[in-house]
């Protein structure tokens, strides 16, 4: 165990067993952390729609949770010691983390592109996740946040991360228009993307009118209340109705419903570009030749890669609103109801709060 660590602290951890099995458990104290290490204690910690399909599924997509784990990956924290080759962070400062840590020599970590190494290790799962009060993690891979970033606002920068990630890999830019399914946190935060590039329409849909109420507070222009009675083509038809009679040049899917990965790909404009965001099941029957005829750009979006400077820039200048996206705030001890209203579908982004920012007066709560 760490020195850092107070003598005789017993640690816990919100560990996923099974499916729908998971609970706050002792779980031991990391021990000292290695030479490019740093040993973080955990503050804040948002419960991802990753989080709630390794629950219920015991995995997302292709990626399977084959052993016991820590969930959680957006957090922030407070350095509490650092490894002996240390030398960007100190004890105090708070930061948030990146959660795939990379081999730095593969073809795609050579060309910066490291979100997509082929031995990439990820924390939740296989690792160990942030649900715990300490962890340690790589320096390389750790970011400081600013005084004026409460520990919420630090946990929240990762699910930034990939809404930032998702407009350049859009092309996002001035005079965009730009539909948005699905109106969850990171379709929310496309939203203020959209602000935050300047595009001249932003529509988003969704089947629940208070997130729907969210989105037009943070700037949409127009929002889609979506009938489950209605077909492609009568949705398809309510969107033209909110461009003019047109389509959008930019779409984002970003719900992962599977009726929305087809949607995207009709309600495109020709020459238009589609970005897979949402993580959907691993196959789904898509009208290719539609997309294909009208030459729509498809592109997806796996994590993010180097987007955690400007997006806790974009925090700390205020040009992002994320505090309203936190509807519903828990403490470790009350995990488990966390996950409860998480499942329910209730409010946007739940939070937990795992330790005292002792540094910071920032937060809300």
């Amino acid at each position: 165990m760490s020195s850092a660590i107070p003598e005789g602290f017993k640690n816990e951890a919100f560990i996923l067993y099974d499916k729908m099995e998971a609970r706050l458990s002792p779980h031991p104290n990391p021990p000292e952390p290695g030479p490019n290490e740093v040993l973080i204690r955990s503050l804040s910690v948002g419960i991802c729609g990753s989080d709630l399909h390794y629950m219920h599924d015991m995995a997302l997509g292709n990626i399977k949770v084959t052993s016991p784990i820590v969930l959680g990956h957006e957090a922030s924290g407070q350095v509490v010691a650092v490894g002996s080759k240390v030398s960007k962070f100190k004890p105090g400062d708070r930061v948030c983390y990146e959660p795939s840590i990379t081999c730095r020599r593969c073809e795609y970590c050579l060309r910066q592109e490291y979100n997509l190494c082929i031995v990439a290790v990820t924390t939740c799962p296989p690792y160990n996740g942030s649900l715990t009060h300490y962890y340690n993690h790589h320096e390389d891979f750790v970011y400081k946040i600013p005084d004026n970033v409460s520990a919420e606002e630090g946990a929240l920068i990762e699910p930034l991360t990939i809404a930032v990630y998702a407009a350049k890999r859009g092309d996002l830019t001035v005079g965009d228009r730009m539909l948005i399914l699905g109106s969850g946190p990171i379709g929310l935060l496309m939203v203020m993307m959209g602000k935050v590039y300047g595009c001249t329409r932003t529509v988003i849909t969704d089947i629940r009118e208070d997130r729907l109420a969210i989105a037009k507070e943070l700037g949409a222009d127009e929002t889609i209340l979506v009938d489950r009675s209605w077909s492609e083509d009568e949705t398809i038809a309510e969107i033209r109705k909110r461009f003019d009679g047109d389509l959008p040049n930019k779409c984002y899917e970003c719900s992962g419903i599977e009726k929305n990965f087809r949607l995207s790909f009709r309600a495109t404009k020709a020459n238009g570009t589609c970005i897979l965001v949402g993580m959907g099941p691993t196959e789904i029957l898509l009208p290719i030749a539609d997309a294909a005829n009208r030459e729509v750009i498809i592109k997806s979006v796996h994590r993010s890669k180097g987007c955690f400077p400007l997006s806790i820039e974009l925090a700390a200048q205020k040009k992002v609103n994320l505090t309203k996206l936190v509807t519903h705030r828990f403490t470790l001890k009350e995990a488990a109801k966390a996950f409860e209203t998480g499942f329910k579908g209730e409010g946007c982004k739940v939070m937990i709060k795992v330790g005292e920012d002792t540094m910071n007066t920032a937060d809300t709560e």
